[in-house]
């Protein structure tokens, strides 16, 4: 066999069958042993990970019944894809059709031991065991719903805010949030808890409709109201009637769209594209947005009154950076419940736990999907570090927590300039963070006010303008105040 060792749970009861089949591979398995059904159910059910089981098929020495034949389907039913190599005295033909019948792997005779062929037997079960049960979870993975996993103080508080809102089934919901945070999961759970969940959700990414087609999408349209709409076109806003509409992007419409969306908050009515009357309807609205909507406001791409009809409730949430004691629970959802920490090396969960996770949730399972086809690919027994992303593999925490853009020394710089230095990567990772929204990054890092920051950075560039003379330093910061460095 490989170098590898493996995991295997053994059920037998007859102690002198269990020694030998312990002494003769103690080099390759780590066995846990089960005497009894009720045992075997308490080792699968831990989340232990096992690359295979070996099952003696009569656990109940003299009673002639082959209790084993039984358990085959129920094990693959907890572990699916888990090879099960069926063990026994017996040499019925039939024995063996029904154990192959209910999913074993493979079968041996305990009468005719060869450690070669045992090995062999062991080796090609677990090797496509372990084939199969990516297989499985990428299959589990594709048809997999988006629970809101969490429990970190942030997130209880939203699902209670959520719960609230799902009572009030009128008011409007504004979800704000970086990329992949999980607007989305936010607005499925209001509606799992909402009197409007026996209707439909209907979610709607603003940004990715043309702005031709997108009044004709939301509101619909006769026939024949523009090239667009060659038949009637219901479009979403009737979809959801009853329901909830998820405006996904609503950052991104343009002032025509924002009017139609106000006056629709205001007295619940749409008019189709080119018609003449107007449809009531019944819906709530979620807006979402990963835009800062304010600054939008103050910039005058988005309308105040507008804003304020969204912004009744809003929540923020926070990305996955700040709430690292969920990533262990989100790995343990997208696995199935398994104790992932059993399927990764140490140094894979050393990588994952320090990453800063920059594409939130949704990279995180997209890193879950990377994982198993790598895993699969490189027919590797557990998840090692080759099978991380790129990105992950090579992540350092410390120079991402402080790299601008150039490689500085901080030991070869005086200490005064290499304060400077750590001041200005501080506020160049969070205006990235805050995609140079000032007020944001100010109110990140503790400044009274934009003018303060303002204020320390044309500061440091007077005293130390020799730290911003390379053109890939401080990128950010340039770009947001570029008549500092004029």
């Amino acid at each position: 066999m490989s170098n590898s060792r493996y995991n295997a749970l053994y059920i037998d009861d007859e102690a002198p069958a269990r020694k030998l089949l312990l002494l003769a591979f103690s080099e390759q398995f780590d066995f846990d042993l089960a005497q009894t059904v009720e045992q075997m159910d308490l080792y699968l059910d831990s989340g232990k990970r096992f690359d295979l089981v070996l099952l003696d098929l009569e656990l109940e020495k003299g009673s002639g019944d082959l209790i084993g034949l039984r358990l085959i389907r129920p094990i693959l039913a907890k572990r699916p894809g888990l090879p099960v190599v069926v063990i026994t005295k017996d040499e019925d033909a039939s024995t063996l059709k029904t154990a192959q019948d209910a999913g074993a792997a493979a079968f041996l005779l305990k009468s005719k031991y060869d450690l070669a062929e045992w090995t062999e037997t062991f080796e090609k079960a677990i090797k496509t065991g372990i084939l199969n049960q990516i297989q499985d979870k990428l299959q589990r993975l594709a048809t997999l719903g988006s629970a809101f996993v969490g429990e970190v103080a942030p997130i209880i508080e939203i699902k209670k805010t959520l719960e609230a809102v799902s009572k009030s089934p009128t008011t409007p919901l504004l979800i704000m949030g970086e990329t992949g945070t999980g607007k989305e999961v936010a607005a499925k759970y209001l509606h799992s808890k909402s009197a409007r969940r026996i209707k439909p959700l209907i979610p709607v990414n603003l940004s990715s409709i043309p702005a031709a087609q997108l009044e004709i999408k939301l509101f619909g349209a006769v026939k024949g109201a523009s090239s667009e709409a060659l038949r009637e076109v219901e479009g979403v806003f009737r979809e959801a009637n009853g329901g909830i509409l998820l405006l996904d992007e609503i950052g991104d419409i343009n002032q025509d769209i924002q009017i139609k969306l106000l006056r629709f908050l205001e007295d619940r009515k749409i008019r189709p594209v080119g018609s003449d009357r107007d449809i009531q309807l019944d819906i709530q609205i979620i807006a979402a947005t990963h835009r800062n909507l304010p600054e939008l406001v103050r910039q005058g791409l988005f309308r105040e009154d507008l804003h304020q009809r969204l912004k009744a409730v809003t929540i923020t949430l926070p990305p996955l950076r700040e709430r690292k004691e969920d990533i262990p629970r989100l790995f343990q959802y997208y696995f199935g419940g398994y104790g992932v920490k059993e399927y990764f090396s140490p140094e894979v969960w050393q990588q994952l736990s320090e990453y800063n996770w920059p594409g939130n949730v949704r990279e995180l399972r997209n890193t879950v999907q990377a994982m198993w086809l790598q895993q699969l690919i490189q027919e590797k027994h557990i998840i090692d570090v080759a099978c991380l992303p790129e990105e992950i593999r090579h992540y350092d925490p410390t120079r991402a927590y402080l790299q601008s853009g150039a490689d500085i020394d901080l030991l070869h710089l005086p200490r005064l300039h290499a304060l400077a230095l750590l001041n200005m990567q501080y506020i160049e990772g969070a205006m990235r963070v805050k995609n140079k929204v000032k007020h944001d990054v100010a109110e990140m890092l503790g400044f009274k006010s934009a003018d303060s920051l303002l204020y320390d950075i044309k500061t440091c560039f007077r005293d130390f303008p020799e730290l911003f003379e390379m053109e890939d330093t401080f990128p950010t910061i340039k770009a947001g105040y570029p008549q500092i460095f004029k």
